[in-house]
């Protein structure tokens, strides 16, 4: 049996839900996010056990790191592109 954590953005699954499921309460919205969660551990292929929802919300991080093996900056509140 594989052991399975899933991890939340609070953020975009508060606005998403509201679209697609419209107003609920706070208890009913998260009884509604563990029931999806644990719609994605059913696979035919192998068993999957829950063993924790990390769910986070917070601002983005609005900072230029520095990336040494590139020798430039990272500006984090810019979007980046997929290749």
């Amino acid at each position: 049996m594989v052991k399975v954590a899933i991890l939340v953005d609070g953020g975009f699954y508060r606005q998403r839900a509201y679209h697609l499921f419209g107003e609920k309460t706070a208890k009913e919205r998260a009884n509604e996010l563990e029931r999806y969660c644990r719609s994605h551990l059913k696979d035919k292929r192998e068993q999957r056990e829950l063993y924790r929802i990390f769910y986070y919300d917070c601002p983005p991080m609005a900072k230029k790191l520095y990336h040494p093996l590139s020798v430039s900056y990272t500006h984090l509140t810019l979007p980046t592109k997929l290749e």
